[in-house]
Parts: C-alpha cells; structure tokens; sequence
C-alpha cells in the first residue's frame, strides 16, 4: 500500500538491548505486511509498529461495532468492505467501513506514541511463526490512545 511506503524508515526508540537483543529486521520500519511469513499479509505483523496498528485497529473495530449495535445498525451488512470478499468467513463489513474515516486517527496516535515512547523488547512477544504481539501493560497504553 502506497500509504504506508511513506512509514518506511521510521525508527523506534529502544531501551535494555543489551540484555534483550530486538531483531534485525525491528530497526527501522519496512512495510505493513508481514516480513517473516510466506504470503505477505497484514493481519500477522512481525513489526512492532504493525503490531501496535492490529492492536488499535481491533480496539476501534470493537468500539464500532457496540456503537453500530447500540444505535440499531446491523455491523455485518457493509458497502464497501463487502462480506463476500472475505477470506475469513463473517465479517462485520458495516462496520469496517465506518471506521475507515477513524484509521488516521488511530494511525496519528500510534506514530505519536513511538515518536514519544522509548520501548523495551519486553513490551513485545514473537510468537514461535514470527508473529509480534504486545504484552499486557503496552496494550493498556495502545489501547488508551
């Protein structure tokens, strides 16, 4: 996505590294799809940056869906994020597609929060398929902002 070639080369601040190597490939952002993975997508993110938009995304997704059920809207029945191109079954696409005008917002916070916030590799887990995940208390933080 031409978007986010523009995120190419943001580098995160890192704390403790010499008691807790990060990967190479953890110096500088590269791309939103998954580096270490065989087909490329975003959903697996092998970046911290990538991790910490999947996790924002989700929050908002959530938040989204409650609003569109508490004000009577079906969060399944979308326009543009239609459920039949989905490769993973249902799909709130109504959803998606009212939360498409709140992405750059979450996008915004997540490069404010890593221009402002010296990390630790313990704010990150890899999975054993190379997959990054934040831990606990830096979800707390992604999530409040």
């Amino acid at each position: 996505m031409t978007y986010f070639r523009a995120w190419r080369g943001i580098k995160i601040k890192w704390s403790e590294t010499n008691a807790h190597p990060i990967p190479m490939d953890w110096e500088a952002f590269v791309s939103r799809s998954a580096l270490r993975v065989t087909k490329p997508e975003n959903r697996h993110a092998t970046h911290p940056i990538s991790a910490m938009l999947n996790y924002a995304y989700g929050a908002l997704l959530a938040r989204t869906q409650i609003d569109l059920i508490a004000n009577g809207f079906d969060p399944m029945i979308g326009i543009i994020h239609d459920k039949s191109r989905s490769r993973f079954g249902r799909t709130p696409s109504y959803a998606l597609d009212v939360m498409e005008v709140e992405r750059p917002v979450v996008d915004r916070a997540v490069l404010k929060l890593v221009a402002e916030r010296t990390f630790s590799p313990l704010d990150f887990t890899v999975a054993t398929d190379g997959t990054c995940r934040l831990n606990p208390e830096l979800a707390r933080v992604v999530v409040g902002i």
